[in-house]
């Protein structure tokens, strides 16, 4: 989430502990992970979703806008709520249901965007 939201940002993007972020995601390591079925991984997503966005609302800022510490204090209160959602038993949601529409639908993409007209170069 933050690897390429920071990556926008010339900032953050330059440091050493940025780098050292990417490193560290990078060097994927089988233990770190919980593999889960596809409409588990669509839950967990719908979980988080809300949580990001409230954090995004409160602070007025993008992913890539964040500091470190705003960063650290997101992935922390996410980690927290993973904890306790691999202790439920649940359901799951249908994937199709996490699919970018559904899940952001006020957010416009590149094809829903109006086109613009190109200018005819003067002659």
């Amino acid at each position: 989430m933050f690897i390429r939201g920071f990556a926008k940002n010339p900032k953050i993007k330059g440091t050493k502990r940025y780098k050292e972020f990417c490193e560290r995601y990078e060097s994927f390591d089988p233990r770190d992970i919980v593999v889960l079925c596809a409409h588990h991984h669509c839950e967990i997503h719908l979980t988080y979703d809300p949580i990001i966005a409230k954090r995004r609302i409160k602070l007025m800022k993008v992913l890539g806008e964040f500091t470190w510490d705003e960063a650290h204090r997101l992935m922390g209160e996410l980690r927290k709520l993973c904890y306790k959602w691999e202790s439920e038993e649940t359901p799951g949601v249908d994937p199709v249901e996490c699919t970018p529409p559904r899940r952001f639908p006020n957010f416009k993409r590149g094809k829903d965007k109006k086109k613009r007209k190109k200018r005819k170069p003067k002659s």
